[in-house]
Formats: structure tokens, C-alpha cells, sequence
């Protein structure tokens, strides 16, 4: 197992923040506003955050909090 300690208080490095970005954007943009909608969309909500993009999520954090522990972001 990998623990991999986040800085405090920078969301920006944490992948599950982007990802619960784009879960609730679809949700928005995809939803009536209903609560029998909702329980429909949110299930989908899940499958439209393609694999590729979560790895994407995930560099982008590692390569920002690369960043930070070199102090390029102090």
C-alpha cells in the first residue's frame, strides 16, 4: 500500500476534488431537477468520467505537487 500525505489546504492537489468536479458538472448539465431524475443521473454521473481522464486528474496533481515540493509554489 501507497500513503501519499496531501499538503493542507490545497484541493488543487487532490485528484478525488477534480473528479467530483466533473461528476457534478455532468450532473448538472444532465438532470431535471427531480428527485427521480437525480437517482437516474447520478449512476451516470459515474460512468461519464472515462478512466483516462481520472489518470489525467492524477498527473496533474502529482506534477502540482511536484511543483510545491521544490518551492515553486511558495
Amino acid at each position: 500500500h501507497i500513503f501519499d500525505m496531501l499538503p493542507k489546504f490545497h484541493p488543487e492537489f487532490n485528484p478525488i476534488e477534480k473528479f467530483w468536479g466533473a461528476f457534478k458538472c455532468y450532473t448538472r448539465e444532465n438532470c431535471n431537477y427531480s428527485l427521480p431524475g437525480l437517482q437516474k443521473t447520478v449512476p451516470e454521473s459515474f460512468q461519464s468520467v472515462s478512466l483516462d481522464l481520472i489518470k489525467r486528474y492524477f498527473w496533474r496533481c502529482f506534477r502540482g505537487m511536484d511543483g510545491y515540493r521544490q518551492g515553486l509554489f511558495l
